[in-house]
């Protein structure tokens, strides 16, 4: 993103220029230069340093004080003249990109006001009515911006990815670690197993020993009725034959 100061009325000139820094700068959606008001404006580029592999441009007011003798009065302008400054400056706000591919709008305003403002004005003027010229800097400045987002948005992915990696590693020594406690929890469901096994033995012996009685019920219950049957047969037939004795037991 093309940081800016905004100027005063009578601004500096506009200076475009390289970047020492190598920190990534924030992504954006379409790379754009905007240029900024147009007082007294002079567009220069300069290229990073070789040994820079990243390059990047940055769009500044210059504080030189040599400017401050070149300022102009706006109230001795025409308002005329004064409203097609204000339109140049409006232009320049535009996207740089399409400005550097036809600035004839911006030409033929300079053009009107061309000899009807102070000589240092239209000097400062001339750059922006030509600024085709600067299209391939301006153009390889763009594509620094693409390309420094670009590069800021794979750092984001980059993080993203080791912070990702951090916590699966994170989560594979919690797991490691808890290796020991699940060792142990199936060492005691294995005991509690074999308790059961044992316990569930006894359980089926007691269920068919249970079992073996109930199919056994009915032959034992034959068995007792038939005794029940001769035992009161033979009571029957010790009573049949039993005689007869005349008096009591208290008379003898």
């Amino acid at each position: 993103m093309v940081p800016f100061r905004e100027a005063s009325p009578s601004t500096a000139p506009i200076i475009v220029e390289s970047s020492s820094s190598d920190e990534p700068m924030a992504p954006v959606p379409e790379p754009r230069i905007t240029a900024p008001q147009m007082q007294l404006e002079e567009i220069r580029f300069k290229e990073d340093t070789p040994d820079n592999s990243l390059f990047s441009f940055a769009v500044a007011l210059s504080d030189d004080e040599e400017v401050a003798s070149c300022q102009v009065t706006l109230s001795s302008i025409p308002d005329d003249v004064r409203a097609k400054l204000t339109s140049i400056r409006s232009l320049l706000q535009e996207d740089i990109g399409r400005l550097v591919e036809d600035a004839s709008p911006i030409r033929q305003l300079f053009g009107d006001v061309s000899g009807r403002v102070p000589e240092e004005a239209e000097e400062a003027l001339a750059p922006a009515a030509y600024i085709e010229s600067m299209r391939i800097p301006v153009f390889r400045a763009l594509r620094h911006m693409a390309d420094r987002a670009k590069l800021a948005k794979t750092r984001e992915e980059e993080d993203t990815y080791k912070r990702q990696a951090q916590e699966v590693h994170q989560r594979i020594h919690f797991l490691e670690d808890s290796r020991p406690g699940i060792v142990g929890t199936i060492d005691r469901l294995k005991r509690r197993r074999a308790e059961l096994a044992k316990e569930m033995e006894q359980v089926t012996k007691a269920v068919n020993a249970e079992e073996k009685r109930l199919q056994e019920l009915p032959s034992v219950i034959a068995d007792l009725k038939q005794e029940r049957q001769h035992l009161a047969h033979e009571a029957l037939k010790l009573h049949c034959n039993m005689p007869e004795v005349p008096g009591s037991a208290n008379d003898d």
